[in-house]
């Protein structure tokens, strides 16, 4: 027992020594705040607001449009191809024309811009007159919105697990997401801590020290000294890395915050 001690401790304080192990001790949480401040600073810095003119034959559609932080709809009475020629040289305004069948003809809708069309201001477009659409039709058919409001019904079911004969509250989204990521976290920790167990006895094969060792010590003794010593250096870095990573991502989030409120 005493050589497993033995071996666990010199495997334990040979690696948690090593530059590499500090290294990537710091460098792991600094990495994944910054893949995180990456993709809100790009979320953020491609907010744009987009000017997007209206043409609307039809009349449905008049002051339908609700302005937001990307998108600012102003209505215009000008012939479409007046407005087509106006739009050249303005990569932030966008078109849109809306014939007098749209009803009839939910296909007729136009959109206009100098180089290109993003997905978001199509789907926006597209979903604002499809609404008006519907509740045209509805309207029509006597039904009013408020009509549809009242009669949806949003059901919250509440899950209980009979543990043991007593009635706990229970949630499958958590336990599925608690089950996947302990699977990640048990995939990444044998994908690379038994890889270091690896290059342990294949460290000290090369080097004949294996042949010393195991006049000393039993093979599976060693064996059983190395994957623990290698367990509690992976229990260890994932333990500073937890710590460090909460408080590298409070800090970060509190700059995040300030900048959003600016």
């Amino acid at each position: 027992m005493n050589n497993v001690l033995l071996i666990i401790q010199r495997e334990y304080l040979t690696r948690v020594r090593k530059k590499s192990f500090i290294v990537m001790t710091i460098v792991g949480p600094l990495l994944i705040a910054a893949m995180y401040g990456i993709i809100f600073w790009a979320a953020l810095s491609s907010i744009e607001t987009h000017k997007v003119n209206v043409i609307d034959e039809s009349g449905l559609f008049i002051n339908k449009f609700e302005n937001t932080k990307e998108f600012v709809f102003v209505y215009e009475s000008k012939v479409i191809d007046q407005a087509k020629k106006d739009l050249i040289g303005k990569e932030n305004e966008v078109l849109v024309h809306i014939p007098k069948d749209i009803v009839q003809n939910p296909n007729g809708l136009k959109i206009y811009a100098e180089k290109g069309v993003s997905v978001e201001i199509q789907n926006t477009i597209e979903s604002n007159v499809e609404k008006e659409l519907e509740n045209s039709k509805l309207s029509e058919s006597g039904i009013t919105k408020k009509v549809l409001e009242d009669a949806k019904v949003k059901v919250d079911s509440e899950t209980i697990s009979l543990d043991n004969g007593t009635e706990k509250k229970s949630s499958a989204m958590a336990a599925t997401g608690i089950g996947f990521f302990a699977a990640f976290l048990i995939y990444i920790s044998v994908l690379i801590y038994g890889t270091q167990v690896m290059r342990s006895v294949m460290e000290e094969k090369t080097s004949r020290i294996v042949e010393v060792i195991i006049s000393s010590v039993k093979p599976f003794q060693l064996l059983i000294g190395k994957i623990i010593g290698v367990a509690m250096v992976g229990l260890t870095q994932f333990m500073l890395w937890i710590v460090l990573s909460f408080g590298v991502l409070s800090v970060g989030g509190s700059l995040l915050s300030s900048k959003i409120i600016e």
